[in-house]
């Protein structure tokens, strides 16, 4: 599977990808990569769908916070 938003980062290929939609840190490897495709989640629109739900759970203002195990109350 191919993705246009997939390229291979120089040199040797160990697996890793760069993801031009910043997806899975930028850096994912080949078979999540395919996970993402098969799913329909290489598109634009889920990306800053997640870059939204990635900015609620860690807020910029409180980067102390991980929005994970924090009090939500402190945004």
């Amino acid at each position: 599977m191919t993705c246009p938003h997939q390229s291979q980062p120089p040199g040797k290929d160990t697996g890793r990808r760069i993801c031009a939609l910043d997806l899975y840190g930028g850096k994912p490897f080949v078979g999540t990569c395919n996970a993402c495709i098969a799913a329909g989640q290489n598109t634009p629109e889920h990306a800053a769908d997640m870059a939204v739900r990635y900015e609620r759970s860690h807020p910029s203002a409180h980067r102390g916070l991980s929005g994970c195990c924090d009090r939500a109350d402190l945004r």
